[in-house]
């Protein structure tokens, strides 16, 4: 029993620790549970074949369908099409609204990454401040978990093991009304939070060319300004490549481009590593002054005139963007060098939101993680192509207006099935896997998905921690770990009543879930929360109800969700604006809770 105890310590501990892949924590833990003989080997890989996993791993497959339709774009187009200037709290509603919807049968992380570029757009095109937009568009994502049963995979964890206990599963629609009443709560709170805030002091950016260039300079720690060097035959670094050279690791410089002369015309191109300097090469060197006149003395580069002419050149064919690093993209846990290999676009990665010290041994080190934030430099051309065919990287807050083309019919077809899907999953004419597993095929037959485009849609790394995790619940049955838990709740919350035991397993859930995967959260206090349900003559249904709310209350903490990651740097959050904005909302989220959750499962 204090084995798998202290195992559930200790992998609490690694999750929130963050600096080991929690998919790899999960296998490791699991393969001890099986070494100490805790668990057979049957036992333990049980999780695998859960119904839940696999339904799973299909939601994600019909939310890359939507995705890959169009059907959020479009959706963004219709919200910037209607939002004028001074409607921020109108925005704010919709937005919000339109993120939940769309994320109580998607996956919220995803939902939220295709929302950023699009209300970072609207508020440069609105003069909005992003920063009070992108914490409701984060919080409409985990809302959205609160809707329906397939929103989350807690709801689905949650409802298996009522199931298993014997007790009627949740339907499709059980969470609605709570999560509605949370939804309009949520969006009251933030439009009367924006209107008695005062104006930020915070100059919006709008700039373009080289004042938007330098503004994102800045963001990123990088210093300087851009100065245009020719090489000639006598320069230090001719016909060496990139990567050889010491721009950056001597004289704290980047090489952002290289402009090239021909009898036609000029061309101004990105450079990367394997880009070899060339004599009458102009190099574009972002630096400060003392570091470019050291660079022009010690390497014998001429220093050319930056004119009106080279700014034009600048906007027109090179661009810097800002990247995220998605919940399911596969550079998680690699370097930036492998970043740069896996694009196969000339992209030059200049820093990280998480580097104070952008110099070439920091970038060299960095180890991606999921929801990073990157500041990159290519062609046009190549950004376009990395926005439209990558899911490992999101693409926003580029240089020029570009948009994917968005097939109607395919659309409306998939935008069909999904539907009829919902309609089959409330109305539960057959198992909800077979459904789903259904418009999974649809999707795939009528040619909105390829089945590559399927296979690369899920997210293995949260498959893997579901069916891993899933066998904790079987352990600390066996050993007795659930009842010493179960006992020591009802030690301090038995005594006060229902409402008591609801706020216990409100907090609890939402304290864990803060800093460790809502997932794993579900899956060791769910057989705990039947439980206690038993031992207090309770219906579980209560209390399970609100361990599933809880469990998308990830208000608090950035670290508490990805979709909470990924709107981090686009709006220049800390930990406190988390704090301070979350914990309130939380506060009434759980009072909806208490009025709401024992009307519609009485005690």
């Amino acid at each position: 029993m204090y084995f798998v105890l202290g195992l559930l310590i200790l992998l609490g501990i690694l999750f929130a620790i963050d600096k080991i892949r929690p998919d790899y924590l999960a296998l490791a833990a699991l393969s001890l549970l099986i070494f100490n003989g805790t668990l057979t080997a049957g036992e333990a890989l049980s999780g695998f074949g859960n119904t839940t996993v696999i339904l799973v791993a299909l939601l994600f497959v019909i939310g890359q369908g939507l995705n890959q339709t169009g059907i959020t774009q479009l959706i963004g187009d219709q919200i910037s099409l209607r939002t004028k200037a001074g409607q921020e709290n109108k925005l704010i509603a919709t937005v919000m609204g339109s993120v939940a919807l769309l994320s109580s049968f998607m996956s919220s992380t995803g939902v939220v990454a295709l929302f950023v570029p699009v209300v970072q757009k609207i508020s440069s095109n609105n003069n909005f401040n992003i920063k009070r937009l992108l914490l409701p568009v984060a919080y409409g994502g985990l809302i959205g978990g609160m809707l329906t049963l397939i929103a989350t995979p807690p709801n689905l964890i949650i409802s298996e093991e009522l199931k298993n206990q014997g007790y009627e599963p949740f339907k499709m629609l059980s969470f609605m009304p709570v999560g509605l009443s949370v939804l309009v709560v949520g969006m009251l709170y933030f439009i009367l939070i924006n209107k008695f805030r005062k104006k930020d002091p915070e100059k919006i950016d709008k700039a373009e060319g080289e004042e938007r260039m330098l503004a994102l300079v800045d963001k990123y720690n990088l210093k300087g300004s851009l100065y245009r060097m020719k090489v000639t035959k006598k320069s230090a670094d001719l016909k060496k490549k990139m990567s050889e050279t010491d721009f950056r690791s001597t004289y704290s410089s980047n090489v952002l481009g290289i402009e090239v002369e021909s009898r036609l015309e000029t061309s101004l191109t990105a450079v990367d590593k394997d880009t070899i300097i060339r004599e009458n090469d102009i190099l574009y060197i972002l630096s400060d002054e003392e570091n470019a006149q050291l660079i022009s003395q010690e390497k014998q580069l001429e220093i050319l005139p930056y004119l009106g002419v080279h700014r034009n050149r600048w906007r027109q064919q090179l661009g810097l963007a800002e990247v995220i690093v998605p919940y399911n993209s596969n550079l998680i846990g690699g370097s930036l060098q492998e970043l740069i290999s896996f694009t196969k676009s000339r992209v030059n990665v200049l820093g990280s939101n998480r580097i104070k010290e952008p110099s070439v041994a920091n970038i060299k080190k960095h180890v991606i993680r999921e929801g990073d934030t990157m500041l990159v430099l290519s062609s046009k051309d190549d950004l376009k192509r990395l926005r439209q065919s990558s899911r490992d990287l999101i693409v926003y807050n580029i240089p020029f207006e570009e948009k994917t083309e968005v097939n109607r019919n395919k659309a409306f077809t998939a935008l069909s099935i999904v539907l009829l899907m919902v309609l089959f999953l409330i109305l539960n004419l057959v198992s909800p896997v077979l459904t789903v597993l259904i418009a999974v095929l649809a999707l795939i037959g009528t040619k909105c998905l390829t089945m590559e485009n399927a296979y690369q849609s899920i997210s293995l790394s949260t498959v893997v921690i579901i069916a891993a995790m899933l066998p904790f619940a079987t352990a600390m049955e066996k050993t007795g770990a659930i009842q010493l838990i179960v006992d020591t709740i009802m030690k301090f919350f038995g005594t006060g009543g229902p409402y008591l035991l609801m706020t216990g397993i409100f907090i609890v859930t939402v304290l864990l879930s803060s800093f460790i995967s809502n997932t794993a959260t579900a899956v060791i206090l769910a057989p705990i929360v039947i439980k206690i349900a038993e031992e207090a003559s309770l219906s579980p249904h209560t209390l399970v109800i609100t361990l599933a709310i809880a469990a998308s209350t990830a208000f608090i903490t950035p670290v508490a969700s990805p979709v909470n990651m990924l709107v981090v740097s686009p709006g220049r959050y800390r930990f406190m604006d988390f704090v301070k904005t979350g914990f309130p909302l939380a506060v009434l989220t759980l009072l909806i809770c208490l009025l709401v959750i024992p009307f519609l499962f009485p005690f």
